[in-house]
């Protein structure tokens, strides 16, 4: 998104804390139906079609738990920006994957599904209303270097990030979540329709205006 800064563009999003829920304490157990992994690192669609076949295996949800719970964590965090709610919200996630745990068909990635979940969980929880579709010419998907680059030119890299992560911060959760999606898991336009039930037209337009109010707060907070 920002060339050379697209690496740490969202430190400010995610913090750096290391609390993380941890789903195992609330789940039911179930031994006797522990499955032997015939694999040594499964995919994880693998993965899943063991848990499928065997829902109530401990293993097999902490092996889910240990591949996801950072990410989901960090992803409410860098939405909600206050720990307990992400927690909770990663808490309520994870019960929300394992009781539909049936219903991933593998007809895409299962980190897609999690994805989808997840923003969507969030988006509900925020009572944030969808944007109607409407018009947008063709432009590029991607955020161009000159969005930002060509503003943060003269700054140190230190004061690039500070104006990075001010920028971020005067973004609703809908719009975080947003660029979420699109420069951090680098999700592609359909993907992110997909997520958000819109049409593809109307996510670029959402990215589009997201973009744009994004370059102009970086814009006013670099001729301070």
């Amino acid at each position: 998104m920002i060339g050379s800064l697209q690496n740490s563009f969202f430190i400010g999003i995610f913090g750096s804390s290391k609390i993380y829920p941890d789903i195992r304490d609330v789940m039911p157990d179930d031994s006797s139906t522990e499955v032997k992994f015939e694999l040594s690192s499964p995919s994880d669609e693998d993965l899943v079609a063991y848990l499928q076949a065997n829902p109530r295996d401990r293993k097999l949800q902490g092996e889910i738990y240990d591949r996801f719970s950072r990410r989901i964590y960090f992803k409410c965090l860098s939405i909600v920006k206050n720990q307990e709610t992400a927690r909770d919200f990663s808490h309520d996630i994870f019960i929300r994957i394992f009781t539909n745990i049936h219903q991933f068909k593998g007809k895409s990635k299962f980190s897609l599904w999690v994805h989808s979940i997840t923003y969507n969980y969030c988006l509900k929880q925020l009572g944030k209303k969808k944007i109607q579709a409407g018009s947008l010419d063709e432009y590029d998907d991607e955020i161009t270097s000159e969005d930002t680059d060509s503003v943060l030119v003269t700054e140190n890299r230190e004061t690039q990030l500070k104006i990075v992560e001010s920028s971020l911060s005067l973004l609703n959760a809908e719009e975080r979540l947003l660029v979420s999606m699109k420069y951090v898991d680098n999700l592609k336009i359909h993907e992110m329709s997909k997520i958000l039930k819109l049409e593809d037209s109307a996510t670029k337009m959402r990215l589009k205006r997201t973009r744009d109010k994004l370059k102009k707060h970086i814009i006013k907070l670099s001729n301070l």
